[in-house]
């Protein structure tokens, strides 16, 4: 559950800052009051409050902290009428304050929340065309795989095939296995209209450049992460084009049975040519279970629970930015921190961040 602390001797203080944080970060040290951040901001005359949430990687969990964050934004706007608010949130936390920001501003509130972003990863979702027709073809090539996997262990089959054909089978059955956790996390979705609303749940929100600062530094290792999304969202628009495509589908199969066909239809080479069909068949087979289990597993970068289930219905990859023009500030390289650890989490302690955030709110 998120929590955010208030201050009752700050109470109707003119500007409110909620600070944000990451994923696996629930004890981030920034987000205490004797942080270079808080006591920045606080001497600066805010009322700083830490939000805490579960910070697990998946999309359900992020979902959750920005319904909860949403309402402590509604609290302090209630207890603090007329306050300016603002969110510095870093990492994951980045989303959360924006999906939450467009929570607050559906419900009515005319109170202006502007967010300050550090090294977050947008998320960014696209939904398939086809899903019914690419899900039928994730069931279809891992029924054929437990099929194999399961005559191989059977009979005893001790050749690399047989083994490999064993391994793919466990691999794929955990990935079944993911994707069932998912639907039931999102088993609230479930109606007409399903995609939409999980893809919804998922893009990160426009909102307008002048109430969002983006922060980024160089040498951040999110930039890793960067160039992983983006790589797992262009690998995953390829393999679901043609398996999403009736037409390559049944080009595929004329082209796999046409051996096949040809020897009977002449009457000679019969053997040869159903061989040469089943072969065909096989490479197009594993071509598709090999693109499905790429994409099922790259899927679990966005989300260890639900990634791979959300993966069917929708390409999901991370930008430097949201939607929409955004102005982005990049951080001059620092080599004098003596501040051991990864420079994605040195990015809140960094003082030229803390001095365009505290610029940026005394505007």
């Amino acid at each position: 559950m998120g929590k955010s602390r208030t201050r009752d001797r700050t109470a109707r203080c003119p500007v409110a800052v909620t600070l944000v944080h990451g994923t696996f970060a629930r004890d981030a040290a920034w987000t205490k009051s004797d942080s270079a951040m808080s006591r920045r901001l606080s001497g600066a005359g805010c009322q700083v409050m830490p939000f805490t949430w579960s910070g697990r990687n998946s999309h359900q969990a992020r979902a959750r902290a920005a319904q909860e964050l949403a309402e402590h934004l509604e609290k302090v706007a209630r207890e603090n009428e007329g306050a300016r608010q603002w969110i510095v949130a870093h990492s994951h936390g980045g989303n959360v304050a924006l999906h939450a920001l467009e929570l607050f501003r559906n419900s009515g509130r005319r109170t202006r929340v502007s967010v300050v972003t550090l090294a977050t990863p947008f998320i960014h979702a696209r939904a398939w065309t086809r899903t019914s027709f690419f899900a039928f073809h994730i069931i279809w090539s891992g029924v054929l795989l437990f099929t194999a996997a399961t005559w191989t262990a059977a009979t005893g089959n001790d050749s690399y095939v047989a083994r490999g054909m064993e391994l793919f089978g466990i691999i794929f059955a955990i990935e079944v296995l993911w994707c069932i956790v998912g639907a039931v996390n999102f088993r609230h979705y479930l109606g007409r209209g399903f995609g939409k609303r999980l893809v919804a749940s998922i893009q990160v929100p426009e909102i307008p450049s002048r109430d969002l600062t983006v922060i980024r530094a160089p040498g951040d290792e999110a930039s890793f992460s960067l160039a992983s999304g983006q790589f797992v969202g262009w690998l995953g628009s390829l393999i679901a084009r043609p398996l999403g495509n009736r037409k390559v589908w049944w080009h595929t199969l004329m082209i796999v049975s046409l051996p096949g066909t040809l020897a009977i239809s002449l009457g000679r080479y019969v053997h040869t040519g159903t061989i040469i069909s089943g072969y065909l068949f096989v490479s197009v087979w594993l071509f598709c279970l090999g693109g499905v289990m790429v994409l099922l597993a790259g899927s679990l970068g966005f989300g260890l629970e639900d990634g791979p289930f959300v993966s069917i219905f929708a390409s999901v990859s991370v930008e430097d930015t949201p939607p929409g023009r955004i102005a982005v500030q990049l951080l001059r390289h620092s080599t004098s921190s003596k501040k051991l650890g990864l420079s994605h989490s040195r990015l809140y302690d960094d003082p030229e961040a803390i001095e365009i955030i505290s610029k940026a709110i005394r505007r």
